[in-house]
């Protein structure tokens, strides 16, 4: 490790994290076809499933930080989610029942969801405060649906 870091590196670094965990979901969600029967439809879609809840966990922090707030909380972090399912598929690749990895995506599908709810509710107190020491206005109110991005190309 050179100890340096930059603005490119940790971008290149949070990208590669995304489409790695898309990447492992969807893995699983291919794995999950070759499971007979009703426990691989409940597999599937959960594993399915965690490809945007892991993208939204993510997006919902970003956000927050572009737009001055944090909301680094939730129940489960990103290597918590990631332990859980890859420790699931491994147990069931050496021999355990395929059920096992339908509970390990059970869990990170339940703690990712919860972890979205507790950063979108961070956010809402942090604006609700900063509203409130503004004396009830927000100077960056904008209109439900755009984005600072919309804003500047005038969408």
């Amino acid at each position: 490790e050179l100890g340096r870091s930059s603005r490119w590196g940790a971008f290149l670094d949070s990208t590669m994290d995304r489409f790695g965990d898309a990447s492992i979901y969807s893995a699983l969600a291919v794995y999950a076809l070759s499971i007979p029967g009703e426990l691989g439809a409940w597999t599937f879609g959960l594993a399915l499933g965690l490809v945007p809840l892991a993208l939204i966990v993510s997006y919902a922090r970003a956000r927050a930080e572009a737009v001055g707030f944090t909301a680094s909380v939730g129940i489960a972090e990103r290597a918590d989610r990631l332990i859980v399912t890859l420790l699931a598929a491994l147990l069931v690749g050496l021999g355990l029942p395929a059920w096992v990895l339908t509970v390990g995506l059970g869990y990170a599908a339940v703690a990712s969801f919860i972890t979205i709810l507790q950063r979108m509710y961070a956010v809402y107190r942090q604006d609700r405060e900063a509203v409130s020491d503004c004396g009830g206005a927000s100077s960056e109110e904008r209109p439900p649906g755009r984005d600072e991005e919309e804003e500047t190309r005038g969408v």
